[in-house]
């Protein structure tokens, strides 16, 4: 079982106070001390990692906000005890105190040389697996980018209405973003004669559908709960699900080949990324029971939070319609093709052709269809046209039919 032990410091005449949580929260591991010399009493009580937040609550509540600096608290982490303490017959055990969450979310935002270090070098990394359009290499980027933190750190500010933990996770998410699009122009730029569009990696990230959002919501639920639930190691999961480093390299590799369609989809998948998590995570820390110390820490952030939360709604409203958009033409294209394949096989065997490929771009209108068959002769126009309106008249809809024959020589190898 995970304890913790709090200290608390505080004037001789809040006894009766500290004995009040003790007794509150039957805390059995709980000794206080008064120091004559200094007229100051210490407390000291061992419990479950899963109350220190209702304790550190209840303290607040009695012994006035932190910022009057009447009183210390130290909550420190117990590796053993001697017997060992039996787990709570109830109540949430693996709940993290607020003050240890904003601790530990507040070191995932730290702008420090390690943090953009590391954004530089996921970057590099994550850049040259677009590149070589190797996924092996991407994901190993995704695992160590930072950028997940600081996000989460945004979210636990809104939810706390804490300007400090708001400002440090904005700066540190806008400062790694710029970073990572700036490394990925770099490396881009350095390496020429790479076509964005020839690699699948890059690709599969500027044509962003409603899924991507949905993925996004979920993973940053799940990783606010791996937060307040203590298991921090799921975040690597989480980081690999929803990407906040790739899509920024994606923008800089299209800025370094100049390629609009590549810069617009990749900066979309990003901002609905972010503002997926941001919202998702925010929700998660709701559901926690997460919610700000005092109503004056409440009242002087009420603005802030207020504008940012209508900012991140709106960005991710904005970007959902375009979504959307993909999300119905990539089904639509989908349920064409599937059309195609079924009907126009049998067509085309009826003419003694083969069919090589097919291509279906459902964002035309009317949606294009171009069929690649092979003949064993060069056809004529009539029977090119013949064959054109058998298509056109199995699908059920308004299309535009392309058709390129490629001649076949077959050969038969004859045993002497």
């Amino acid at each position: 079982m995970s304890l913790r032990q709090i200290q608390v410091q505080a004037e001789r005449s809040r006894h009766g106070e500290l004995q009040a949580v003790c007794d509150k929260f039957n805390v059995d591991r709980a000794r206080i001390s008064i120091d004559a010399h200094t007229d100051q009493c210490l407390c000291l009580m061992t419990v479950p990692s899963g109350q220190t937040g209702h304790i550190l609550s209840e303290l607040t509540r009695r012994l006035g906000p932190p910022e009057e600096e009447t009183y210390f608290v130290a909550v420190l982490p117990v590796e053993a005890s001697v017997p060992r303490l039996q787990e709570p017959s109830q109540g949430d055990s693996q709940r993290t105190a607020r003050e240890e969450l904003v601790e530990d979310v507040s070191a995932l935002a730290r702008l420090d040389r390690n943090f953009i270090l590391f954004v530089i070098l996921s970057s590099i990394i994550a850049t040259l697996g677009l590149l070589a359009d190797d996924a092996t290499v991407v994901i190993g980027a995704m695992v160590i980018s930072p950028l997940l933190g600081p996000a989460l750190s945004l979210s636990l500010g809104v939810v706390l209405s804490d300007i400090k933990l708001l400002k440090e996770g904005a700066v540190a998410e806008g400062m790694g973003l710029l970073l990572a699009i700036g490394v990925g122009y770099a490396v881009a730029a350095a390496l020429p004669g790479y076509d964005p569009e020839m690699s699948a990696q890059i690709q599969a990230r500027t044509t962003p559908n409603i899924f991507h959002l949905v993925l996004a919501l979920g993973s940053g639920f799940a990783g606010a709960l791996s937060l307040t639930g203590g298991a921090s190691s799921t975040l690597v999961g989480v980081m690999v699900a929803v990407a906040l480093l790739v899509p920024a390299n994606v923008v800089g590799v299209g800025i370094a080949s100049a390629n609009p369609s590549t810069i617009t989809g990749a900066t979309l998948l990003l901002l609905a990324n972010l503002m997926g998590v941001i919202i998702a995570a925010s929700l998660a820390f709701r559901y926690k029971r997460l919610h700000p110390d005092n109503w004056r820490q409440v009242l002087a952030a009420k603005g802030s939070v207020r504008a940012v939360t209508l900012i991140i709604a709106t960005v991710l409203l904005l970007t959902a319609v375009p979504m959307t958009r993909v999300t119905l033409t990539t089904v639509g294209e989908l349920r064409l093709r599937a059309q195609v394949d079924r009907l126009v096989h049998d067509v085309v065997a009826e003419y003694g052709w083969g069919v090589s490929g097919v291509v279906v771009d459902a964002r035309a209108d009317p949606p294009l269809v171009h069929l690649q068959v092979q003949v064993p002769e060069r056809p004529s126009t009539e029977r090119i046209e013949d064959f054109r309106r058998a298509v056109r008249t199995l699908i059920d809809r308004p299309i535009r039919l392309a058709i390129t024959a490629t001649r076949v020589e077959v050969w038969r190898e004859i045993a002497p």
